[in-house]
Parts: C-alpha cells; sequence; structure tokens
C-alpha cells in the first residue's frame, strides 16, 4: 500500500515538473496561432525589410558601374598617353637614323639608305614648325594638301621644314633626283591643347620686399 502510494506521488510530481518546463511552454506557444491582423503585420515588416535590401543592392550595383566606368576612362586616357609616347620614340628614332644618313652621304661616307620609299606618321598643332631630317638628300617637295606648307630647311635638302597651317591632314611626297620617291610623310594637324600649366604673370611690384634701413652696426 505505501509502495503504491509512493509510486503515485513520483507520478504527481514528474507530471507537476513536466507542465512547468520551458519545453512545453514554448510548445503551448507555438500552438497558439496568429490573428490576421498579427500575420499581415509580420508580413509587411518582411516586405519592407526586403524593399530595403533591394535599394542597397541596386546602390551598391550604381557604384560598381561608376567605378568601372572610371577605371575604364583612366584605363583610355593611359592607353592613350603611352600609345602617345611610343609614337614619339619611333619618330625621335627614325629622324635620328635619317639625320645620320644624311650626314654620312654629304660627308662622302656609307650610309644605310633603304630603296623602298619611308613612310612617316607626323602629329602636329595648329600654327607650328617642325623640321623633319630627311632620310637622304631630296631635290623636290610636292605637298598634297592646302592644310600643310613644306620647304627645305636650312640644310638644304638634307631636312624638310614643315608648317601646319590648319587642322586636318594631307601628306607630303619628296623624291630624288632621278624622281623616285624617298619618303611619304602624313601629317595630322589638331588645333592646340589648352595648357594648363601655363605660369601665372606676377608683377615686379608684388614680389619687392621692403627692407628696414640698418643702424650701421649690421643688426
Amino acid at each position: 500500500m505505501k509502495a503504491m502510494l509512493l509510486t503515485k506521488t513520483m507520478l504527481l510530481t514528474s507530471a507537476a515538473l513536466l507542465l512547468t518546463s520551458p519545453a512545453l511552454a514554448a510548445d503551448k506557444m507555438v500552438s497558439n496561432p496568429l490573428t490576421p491582423s498579427e500575420y499581415q503585420a509580420r508580413v509587411q515588416t518582411l516586405d519592407e525589410k526586403y524593399a530595403q535590401k533591394e535599394k542597397e543592392l541596386a546602390a551598391l550595383e550604381s557604384e560598381y558601374q561608376q567605378r568601372v566606368l572610371t577605371l575604364n576612362e583612366k584605363y583610355a586616357a593611359l592607353e592613350a598617353a603611352l600609345e602617345s609616347r611610343i609614337t614619339r620614340a619611333r619618330e625621335e628614332l627614325t629622324e635620328t637614323l635619317n639625320k645620320n644618313n644624311s650626314r654620312n652621304i654629304q660627308a662622302g661616307l656609307p650610309a644605310e639608305i633603304d630603296s623602298a620609299p619611308q613612310k612617316v606618321l607626323l602629329q602636329m598643332e595648329r600654327g607650328t614648325v617642325r623640321v623633319w631630317p630627311a632620310p637622304r638628300p631630296f631635290s623636290s617637295v610636292i605637298v598634297g594638301s592646302n592644310v600643310l606648307d613644306a620647304k627645305p630647311g636650312r640644310f638644304g635638302n638634307a631636312d624638310l621644314e614643315i608648317s601646319a597651317q590648319e587642322e586636318g591632314s594631307g601628306n607630303i611626297i619628296l623624291t630624288d633626283q632621278q624622281g623616285k620617291v624617298i619618303a611619304d610623310i602624313q601629317v595630322r594637324v589638331r588645333d592646340p591643347m589648352p595648357r594648363k600649366d601655363k605660369m601665372k604673370r606676377v608683377p615686379l611690384q608684388d614680389l619687392m620686399v621692403e627692407v628696414p634701413p640698418s643702424n650701421g652696426d649690421g643688426k
């Protein structure tokens, strides 16, 4: 009898502990359904969060596209600058070789003479003058455009003085005494580029500094 009473007491105690446990309380909370207004409020909150995330994603994509565009512009500018420097280096090398050949020919020394006409592309600004050494002495100059003017330089038929008169492009043909073409010069003339690095002129009086008179002791 006492054993049965003890067993019953233990069962009641276990049941009480189960009823007061957090897990059971959570199950009770889950089992309670949401009201329509509560459900609608939660859905609306989720929609607002989703819309906010969409805005943040769109802003990030716009920033990414802007950075890509900026990088592409910088790359294009760098590529153009490098191409210009390479072109100028080639021009300087060709002019140096031509100058040496002309001097050797005039001095009666051996020179590296190419039978094929030399083709050159020059970039000039309107209103500028450029002296271009010919690959070898020439006898005639043919200017194929009114944007240019050309004549023998101060060294006679060893170099050519080219004047860029108008914006555009044209070519100059040099021939030797036999009428053979020795050079075909393509010239592109553009408007002068703005000079942002011009020095600002400062009046002389702004640079003058007043010096106090000396009292004779060197101070």
